[in-house]
């Protein structure tokens, strides 16, 4: 994720496969089919014909990065890991 999202701007981006899995297109951002110029005209276009999703999706992607970006989830899932690490060793 960026400093965009925490921004609270809304962005397009390539709908490449691990992207899709982990952001809702129309939600958080609008995804478009990677390597296809038109797709991307279009998601830009969308953004600045449609004020009310740009600021929609960027309050959800500012949202999103307050949640799951922090220094403090970003310890918790460092803390998760490893005990995670010490379960498997430990069994």
């Amino acid at each position: 994720m960026s400093e965009w999202e925490a921004a609270g701007r809304a962005i397009d981006a390539p709908g490449y496969g691990p992207l899709r899995e982990i952001i809702a297109d129309g939600v958080e951002r609008l995804l478009f089919a990677p390597h296809d110029l038109g797709a991307l005209v279009a998601a830009v276009l969308c953004l600045v014909d449609d004020p009310a999703l740009r600021r929609r999706l960027g309050d959800a992607a500012a949202e999103r990065a307050r949640l799951s970006l922090s220094w403090e989830e970003n310890a918790r899932r460092v803390v998760r890991a490893c005990e995670e690490s010490l379960r498997r060793e430990a069994a």
